[in-house]
């Protein structure tokens, strides 16, 4: 399979449905994918997230339109799926430096950089290649985020959590923490994953009040080892599932990966060693 196949008909399918109601759950059924799975491959390979390509898009769409047309900014920006002249203006602006008004009396289309397809590089520390393991199902506490990450929330949950590791009860593996990033059940663009930074425990029946527990599920695994500065652990998913994933053997199972911290991991070190989890099944 071409790693780019999904990836392009992802493309084809946003560009033919620009100016409908559509999100990343709809672009990832479109190409027969989990929404979880396809929202890290689409990331990897593109650089930029499915949501964020579709409103860039629509605004390339908006400038063209202002430059092209007399059409009013408030029609240009509900046709382009803003909801208010308001919402448009202020993306606008974000992406252009100036006001649509402005932009119109310029008359000059600036073509936005497209996201491009990309391989990214096996660097030396940042993700190195998988050791295939077959794992049992386990069991974690800890505390759960629900949302996209877009300010700094699963760092702060790990403050959190570490504050109140110690009221978990049941531990298993002494030493060693886990972040499970999962699908939701009703994903949308402001709430796309849930994250849980937590522990192994052997049993789950005293959950602490407001953490929650979680089933790691049984199977096979293609287990990464990150080993580089925090900076660089975005290079790593990058490169996880933009260039392996859709190049390997292997296909994505589940609607999970994971981030195991033992005792190779200090946060205080500019060095980060961790491992990052991926389930798989052999594809065909």
């Amino acid at each position: 399979m071409s790693s780019h196949d999904p990836i392009r008909t992802a493309l084809h399918y946003i560009e033919a449905h620009l100016l409908d109601e559509i999100g990343f759950v709809d672009v990832a059924r479109a190409v027969a994918f989990s929404p979880f799975h396809f929202h890290r491959l689409f990331q990897g390979v593109m650089g930029e997230t499915i949501t964020d390509h579709i409103r860039k898009r629509r605004l390339d769409g908006a400038a063209q339109q202002l430059v092209r047309t007399d059409r009013r900014i408030l029609d240009i920006a509900v046709t382009y799926r803003f909801e208010s002249q308001a919402s448009f203006t202020k993306a606008f602006r974000r992406a252009y430096g100036v006001a649509p008004g402005a932009y119109r009396r310029k008359g000059v289309h600036m073509q936005m950089t497209d996201g491009e397809m990309q391989q990214a590089p096996v660097a030396h520390g940042i993700c190195q290649a998988p050791r295939i393991v077959e794992l049992p199902e386990r069991l974690m506490v800890g505390l759960e985020y629900i949302g996209k990450n877009q300010n700094g929330e699963i760092p702060a949950l790990w403050a959190a959590f570490n504050r109140r590791a110690c009221e978990v009860g049941n531990r298993v593996a002494v030493g060693q923490a886990i972040g499970l990033c999962g699908s939701v059940e009703n994903p949308t663009e402001e709430c796309e994953f849930s994250y849980v930074a937590g522990v192994f425990v052997d049993r789950a029946d005293e959950v602490p009040p407001g953490m929650v527990a979680r089933t790691v599920p049984a199977g096979l695994y293609a287990v990464f080892t990150h080993e580089a500065g925090p900076e660089a652990l975005g290079r790593s998913y990058e490169y996880i599932w933009g260039t392996w994933v859709p190049n390997s053997a292997y296909q994505p199972a589940g609607s999970h990966d994971y981030e195991l911290y033992d005792e190779r991991f200090n946060a205080a070190s500019p060095t980060w060693v961790m491992e990052i989890h991926v389930p798989i099944r052999p594809r065909g």
